[in-house]
């Protein structure tokens, strides 16, 4: 994993390299007498690097995205087990009670807890063992079974697998997505600071002017005093209802605990952490619970991560 070589977030840093170009191009003159190296083109190219990396997606819009995919692909499960359970009755009805259990397991029932409780590989082999045993017994289920049954059955996984793969790569988006920023970003630094320390040096029988290249001076006056820490809401999934009482545990790479809050009266919560990667862990009654594994937390920042939970409402599966 790439990580920052700045101290500061990276809206901060954007901002920071900002004022600092400004500051270059109200001085042109000194740099280009201090070195051949510094010009307008120098400039203009290093302006044109920040825009793209700033143009580029941060992690909030990465996960934001890979949320509105997880949102889809559970509405996608829902149905398909909902037709799942339609099978079972049709299974439970056309074959004899000795033999119900037995066909019953054929069709994916031992995953089904795993499955309806967001375990995806589960839900897909369930599915899939379920259009098996619909075309090896399909003439005794269409006894009871309309006969667009399978058909819909088949277009139901086919929707749940192609949104399951959607997830997926979004998932794998962030962690590349945030990779391809920071490296971008950490390019800039190095640039920028060469720049920055040339200008200290130029400079330095001018104190004012000095610290117009001082990074820290302008990280100060861009972001400010204030506690690092992740805020956010818990809402249901699908109906977006608020959730309170939600507990959430912060814990670092090694297992060990970070910080522990719990959501308000209007779903919210605010935990107070030091810069770092965390997993955060949400749970709740009535919920199954969620694990957000490399969550950020840069120095001086409050990061957003809203949470959806999913009901525990399962059927039985047997």
């Amino acid at each position: 994993m790439i990580a920052a070589i700045f101290n500061c977030s990276q809206a901060n840093f954007i901002v920071v390299v900002q004022t600092g170009i400004n500051s270059f191009h109200q001085f042109l003159p000194n740099f280009t007498g201090f070195s051949p190296v510094y010009s307008r083109e120098w400039s203009d190219l290093l302006q044109a690097k920040l825009d793209t990396a700033a143009a580029l997606p941060d992690e909030d819009t990465l996960r934001s995205t890979s949320e509105s995919k997880r949102r889809d692909l559970i509405k996608a499960h829902r149905l398909t087990c909902k037709a799942w359970q339609s099978l079972k009755r049709y299974i439970a009805k056309v074959f004899e009670s000795d033999l119900v259990v037995l066909k019953l397991k054929a069709a994916g029932s031992n995953y089904y807890a795993r499955a309806y409780a967001d375990g995806w590989p589960e839900a897909q082999q369930m599915f899939i063992n379920a259009q098996n045993f619909i075309e090896i017994n399909r003439e005794q289920l269409l006894t009871v079974m309309p006969a667009d049954f399978q058909e819909s059955f088949n277009s139901l996984t086919k929707d749940f697998k192609a949104k399951l793969a959607d997830y997926e790569q979004s998932k794998e988006a962030i962690s590349e997505g945030t990779q391809t920023r920071v490296k971008a970003l950490n390019e800039i630094h190095r640039t920028f600071m060469e720049m920055m320390l040339d200008g200290q040096a130029i400079f330095e029988d001018d104190d004012a002017i000095r610290k117009q290249f001082i990074f820290t001076e302008i990280l100060g006056k861009v972001s400010g005093p204030g506690l690092a820490g992740i805020r956010g809401v818990v809402t249901e999934v699908l109906k977006n209802t608020l959730i309170t009482n939600a507990t959430i545990t912060i814990t670092d790479n090694t297992g060990k605990q970070i910080a522990a809050t719990a959501t308000d009266a209007e779903g919210k919560y605010l935990a107070n952490t030091p810069s770092g990667v965390y997993m955060v862990s949400v749970a709740a009654n009535g919920f199954i619970a969620r694990n957000i594994e490399d969550f950020s937390v840069d120095i001086g920042t409050v990061s957003k991560l809203d949470v959806t939970l999913s009901p525990l409402e399962a059927e039985d599966a047997g």
